[in-house]
């Protein structure tokens, strides 16, 4: 339970006795926390005049005391302003006005016609003799009447369009018609003809629609065929039977099912009976793809064993023509001398190197570069990463922390900023932006430095030396 602090005791714990004694009823920045203060707290006076409150007595609110524009149209009953009431100037414009006596020379109750007014004649003209205005007439004068006409020559490119068409005149009737019968020079088409007499064979119709109409007769077969391995008979109704035999070294026939086979096991593009050459650069006698042959194709034909020695020895090799492979120990020799980079001369690009661009990127530099601002207002930047931002001038200075959305620093980016005048820099956040630093966000005095830090998309650590 909150209390105070006793005379004698308590010692180091004052403070803190004081603080909680004082939260009961107290905000952070001092002010009292809303509903404390009860009507039973106040004193007779006070509680009178809160129940009072609402109850206005008659007669008691002045001029003085209505707002501006407060008394409205409404609000007034009519016919209660009397001229009195008005102010001196309102009532002299009232009383300078003249009554009206006549119009258009009548008095009385006054009954007006066109006349009246100098409009005698505007129900007895006629439409066409009514005036327009100079600009209608204008804008009129501008228009074509609805029936008219053009010359040729006021009509764009038209002449020399006519000029490229023919006249009708001189076409012929069937460019005009299309049909066949106005053509000239045409040949005599029959109604009918028959031009393979005697073969059982006829035509009937009109051109262009004929029919060919066959009968059968003597002398006609109906054919089949009948297939082997090795020939083809062509079989007839009525007649012999032929038989196809199959092609041979000298003479034309049909394709036996072994050619089929052998056929169909060729490969597309394949050549025959090539002639195969090893050292052949183009023609049928070219091999493809040739593998490339090690050194001991290359080796002294006295090297390798001989015929006699059996077909697996044909291509061994001979311990003389392996005399200059190194051993294991020199081989160890040359892999330490490799590696050793004092043996190593020229150059070598750095994109050549997995990974090193990439981590030379994320390096800071190791001298801090400065950005000097010498204005009253200044907004961070993105080149102003892992910088020192130095701010001078003799009046008040504003640092504004941008969102990310405006400029994306990197999580994680640190900024550093020093007052290096008088006026006193306070760094504020832009709409959306947290920045969090202890006990303010103000740099403490001229030469004090602070740093800002990163720690999320819109939010910021500042430290250093700050005032609130």
């Amino acid at each position: 339970m909150a209390r105070l602090p006793v005379h004698g005791s308590d010692a180091g714990q004052w403070g803190q006795i004081l603080n909680d004694y004082l939260a009961q009823v107290h905000n952070g920045d001092g002010s009292l926390k809303d509903g404390v203060i009860t009507e039973a707290k106040l004193d007779g006076a006070a509680q009178t005049k809160l129940n009072n409150v609402g109850t206005v007595p008659d007669s008691s609110i002045t001029t003085q005391k209505l707002n501006d524009g407060a008394v409205v149209n409404a609000k007034i009953t009519d016919d209660t302003i009397a001229e009195v009431k008005l102010a001196p100037a309102v009532r002299a414009k009232l009383n300078a006005v003249a009554p009206v006596t006549s119009v258009a020379g009548k008095t009385g109750a006054v009954s007006l016609v066109s006349g009246d007014v100098g409009l005698g004649n505007v129900d007895n003209t006629s439409d066409a003799n009514k005036p327009v205005s100079t600009a209608v007439q204008t804008a009129l004068n501008g228009k074509a009447n609805t029936v008219h006409t053009h010359a040729i020559a006021d009509v764009t490119n038209l002449q020399t369009s006519l000029n490229a068409k023919a006249n009708t005149a001189d076409l012929a009737t069937v460019a005009t018609s299309g049909t066949y019968a106005d053509l000239s020079g045409t040949p005599a088409i029959p109604a009918q003809f028959n031009p393979i007499a005697g073969t059982n064979v006829s035509l009937s119709g009109t051109y262009p629609n004929i029919t060919f109409n066959a009968t059968p007769g003597a002398g006609n077969t109906d054919l089949g065929a009948i297939r082997t391995a090795t020939d083809v008979t062509v079989t007839s109704s009525n007649g012999a039977d032929a038989v196809l035999l199959a092609a041979d070294g000298t003479d034309a026939g049909v394709m036996t099912a072994a050619d089929k086979t052998k056929l169909d096991g060729i490969a597309a593009g394949a050549e025959v009976n090539v002639q195969a050459d090893w050292n052949a650069g183009s023609g049928d006698a070219q091999i493809l793809n040739k593998p490339t042959l090690g050194t001991a194709a290359a080796a002294n034909t006295t090297a390798f064993a001989t015929a006699a020695q059996g077909a697996l020895a044909d291509t061994a090799v001979q311990p003389a023509g392996i005399a200059n492979f190194e051993t294991t120990t020199q081989l160890n020799a040359r892999d330490t001398a490799n590696r050793d980079r004092a043996n190593h001369t020229g150059t070598q690009a750095i994109s050549t190197v997995t990974n090193l661009q990439s981590n030379l990127d994320a390096k800071a530099d190791k001298l801090v570069s400065i950005n000097a601002q010498t204005g009253t207002t200044y907004t961070l930047v993105l080149s102003d990463a892992d910088k020192l931002v130095t701010l001078t001038n003799a009046a008040g200075i504003t640092l504004t922390v941008p969102t990310n959305a405006s400029v994306a620093y990197p999580i994680g980016t640190r900024i550093m900023m020093a007052q290096m005048g008088a006026g006193q820099v306070t760094i504020v956040a832009a709409g959306g932006v947290s920045v969090f630093g202890d006990p303010g966000l103000k740099i403490a005095a001229q030469y004090g430095a602070v740093e800002l830090f990163k720690t999320a998309t819109d939010t910021w650590l500042l430290v250093g030396r700050l005032a609130a």
